[in-house]
């Protein structure tokens, strides 16, 4: 779940814009070891969270238990209304361009594969958790072998020769390396998706820590393997010309067959992120029916699939139409910034609930020095989100505090239940 939820698009995309912002090779692979490092101290602390609470739900759940149900809301709408769902979309709406390498696609074409997309994984993740971990397995292993012989190749290749020159210098710049970081954090994005699955994982306790240690672990290891092989095969001035730099590395190795192969993998690893997100989004909404703030019916449970399964539909749904509709990215790109705080606020929470448990069965080492790194990063991307892009910052802070008055509602009507 860890290793197929984080590795999508993000190391097939990404290398180009970090190399155009620090300009050689070695600022390259040391922001994409700090990012898989920060990562892995949010997954460390969150790894103590989660045995301790192993429950439907995961951050809504840590969120809840440290600062109250109003924050927790929040986190969940913004789940719902956005982000989950914006980025079902966004993969599922991405699915077709690749596609278009291995099947010509028409325009309506592609959005019914798309759409299409969306609705076969809702369909198999409702029927049951088994029947989504095999679906996640299955991409999850195709993606993590044809990467690694990807890597490998790349690795034992021949230098290809220079299409641009190097770049004239190395830019260690604390705002170039921000940025970069950032960067390479969204390709790094989706560790903490398996804690929304916890109550249904065995022995949570101990598979959970165990299972975002070694997951984040592999990841960081194959995207540094990756960039390595790129950088093996291309100049930097290459890279920073070429958004697709895994295509035209593998081109250099074995020949124009390369897209096409590349485009696979990235499908391959777009199917296995968008059923991670299909997989892990309901518990949150099915936690937060189950607390009485949000619809009755989303807290039930199948009798026989033994899931959430109208919760799920819901999300398949709302991804649904934004894959329809395709006005949805500018939006998405507004309020997935503001995720970052909640990162933020459940590793912080950390130092808060060990006051509760004075020993969870899983402790994160270095605690509160790896949490500090973790947060002051996360404020960071957040303030320099807000620097440098004010207007639509506002706007994605007023997309998360519209479920504010949402709360309030559902939270009057279950007071009036109760007197009732």
């Amino acid at each position: 779940m860890v290793v197929g939820s984080v590795i999508g698009a993000g190391i097939f995309l990404v290398p180009n814009r970090i190399a155009n912002l620090v300009g050689c090779s070695s600022a390259m692979l040391a922001v994409w070891a700090v990012a898989g490092f920060l990562s892995l101290f949010g997954a460390l602390a969150i790894a103590e969270l989660a045995s301790q609470y192993p429950q439907a739900g995961g951050l809504y759940v840590f969120l809840r238990e440290s600062y109250g149900r109003p924050l927790a809301f929040l986190y969940g709408w913004g789940l719902l209304a956005v982000i989950q769902t914006g980025n079902i979309a966004s993969l599922a709406v991405a699915l077709p361009f690749y596609l278009s390498y291995l099947f010509r696609l028409s325009p309506s074409a592609e959005k019914l594969v798309a759409v299409g997309a969306i609705l076969v994984l809702t369909a198999a993740n409702c029927l049951g958790i088994r029947w989504g971990a095999l679906i996640q397995n299955i991409l999850t292993t195709v993606k993590v072998v044809t990467l690694s012989l990807m890597t490998v190749l790349l690795l034992l290749g021949s230098r290809v020769s220079k299409i641009s020159p190097e770049s004239p210098k190395c830019d260690w710049t604390w705002s170039s390396l921000g940025l970069a970081a950032i960067a390479a954090l969204w390709a790094y994005e989706g560790w903490h998706l398996v804690t929304f699955a916890g109550g249904e994982v065995s022995r949570p306790e101990k598979n959970l820590p165990r299972g975002l240690i070694a997951g984040m672990a592999l990841v960081l290891t194959l995207y540094l393997a990756a960039n390595a092989g790129y950088l093996h095969v291309l100049t930097v001035g290459t890279i920073q010309e070429r958004t697709d730099v895994a295509a035209v590395s593998m081109e250099a190795v074995i020949g124009r067959s390369a897209g096409i192969i590349v485009a696979a993998m990235i499908v391959f690893s777009m199917l296995g992120a968008m059923n991670g997100l299909i997989l892990t989004g309901p518990r949150v909404y099915y936690a937060m029916a189950r607390d009485g703030l949000f619809f009755r019916r989303l807290a039930s449970v199948s009798s026989t699939c033994h899931v959430p399964t109208y919760a799920t539909l819901l999300q398949g749904g709302l991804a649904a139409f934004m894959a329809t509709v395709g006005d949805f990215g500018q939006l998405l790109s507004y309020i997935i910034y503001a995720a970052w705080i909640f990162y933020a606020l459940t590793v912080a929470s950390v130092w808060k609930l060990r006051r509760r448990a004075s020993s969870p069965p899983f402790r994160c080492p270095l605690y509160p020095l790896l949490g500090s790194l973790f947060v002051g990063f996360s404020a960071y991307i957040v303030l320099s989100n807000i620097v440098r892009q004010p207007v639509e910052s506002a706007v994605g802070i007023a997309i998360i505090l519209l479920g504010l008055p949402i709360y309030w509602i559902w939270s009057k009507n279950k007071q009036l239940e109760g007197v009732r």
